[in-house]
């Protein structure tokens, strides 16, 4: 744990909480000074220090105490699943039978349900100064999916400023399952918006949505448009152009990766800090990437205050939304006693 984290913390203190409500915190650290920051509830990623230049920056927004992670609906950090983003009308139909999920947005699932994996207290095992394991057990049921989930997330960090984040499981059933990180990225490590940021992305076509933000079935080609992101630009250079980016108050749209990302070993995503000093990039094996530009983060608690509209940007990893009632998009149901086997890796570089 770092001293900056100890003292975020210590806030906790003073309401007295119970045992159930305070997390545990691990660090993880690297030769190059870089370290991170993970607690068991919702095994979540608290804080990223990466040393630019003379300084380290938090380049990941988070709360300063347990009491305010447990107050905050913008999951900031956290696993999430059963199945991450949108699931329309809470339900879904699967080998002839239809199953009613937990509905907490709109008459939609998001996220896993009214009480998904964010607020779970995961099991930490496998503890090192570079890597910890987190397991969780999802009974049949929960949340209204089938099946019971075993689950574990490890988070890694290696010499070159790289987070690796590992999702393992299997389910006794088949279910759809659908893990992510929900970090958001602001690579100033100031309280500047996110908009500043340049952001490329690996993808020719994003899903089309209605005005709740659920998928149509429809992939749309991003074609030069607001929505085009394969050449690197600024985030805030096309904001609101399209009605579809009004809907949603900005960017809060997934998009279908490129096919050669597939493996993790092509860039999926690339973040440039506003001051040209520090890259972010992202690999994965899922087959979509949600950016989400933190339209409704006005008013969640920060480590010093508020957040504010767009203080940070999630490039979140997984399935497309609402797959399991899109026969079009990329399959997301784990087959029964079939291994879940994903990855997803952040990796910093300082580029002056």
């Amino acid at each position: 744990m770092t001293t900056h984290e100890k003292e975020a913390m210590q806030g906790v203190h003073s309401h007295t909480p119970s045992d159930e409500e305070f997390p545990n915190l691990y660090e993880l650290t690297n030769a190059n000074g870089m370290s991170i920051a993970l607690m068991d509830i919702g095994a979540t990623w608290v804080s990223c220090l990466v040393p630019v230049n003379a300084t380290k920056r938090d380049v990941i927004l988070g709360c300063s105490s347990a009491e305010d992670y447990a107050k905050q609906t913008a999951y900031f950090g956290a696993t999430v699943g059963r199945y991450a983003n949108r699931i329309s009308k809470a339900q879904f139909s699967l080998d002839g039978e239809t199953y009613s999920l937990s509905s907490n947005q709109a008459g939609n699932t998001i996220h896993g349900g009214e009480a998904g994996f964010d607020k779970r207290r995961w099991h930490a095992e496998s503890l090192s100064h570079n890597s910890v394991t987190f397991s969780l057990v999802s009974p049949d049921g929960d949340q209204g999916f089938p099946g019971t989930l075993k689950l574990s997330v490890t988070y890694t960090l290696n010499d070159d400023n790289a987070v690796t984040i590992r999702y393992q499981g299997g389910c006794d059933k088949a279910s759809p399952v659908n893990l992510t990180n929900h970090a958001y990225f602001n690579l100033s490590g100031t309280d500047e918006d996110c908009l500043s940021h340049r952001l490329r992305l690996n993808a020719d076509h994003y899903v089309d949505v209605d005005e709740n933000l659920i998928p149509t079935g429809t992939l749309i080609a991003v074609d030069g448009d607001d929505m085009d992101f394969r050449v690197s630009k600024v985030i805030g250079r096309d904001l609101m152009q399209s009605p579809t980016q009004r809907i949603a108050e900005g960017y809060d749209h997934a998009y279908l990766l490129n096919a050669e990302t597939a493996d993790a070993r092509e860039v999926a995503a690339s973040l440039i800090s506003p001051d040209r000093k520090l890259m972010m990039e992202v690999f994965t094996t899922k087959p979509g990437l949600q950016v989400y530009t933190g339209n409704f983060l006005a008013g969640e608690p920060s480590r010093s205050g508020q957040y504010k509209k767009h203080s940070g940007v999630a490039l979140e990893t997984g399935y497309l939304p609402d797959s399991p009632n899109q026969p079009s998009f990329p399959n997301s149901v784990l087959a029964k006693n079939a291994p879940y086997n994903h990855e997803t890796t952040y990796k910093f570089t300082i580029m002056g």
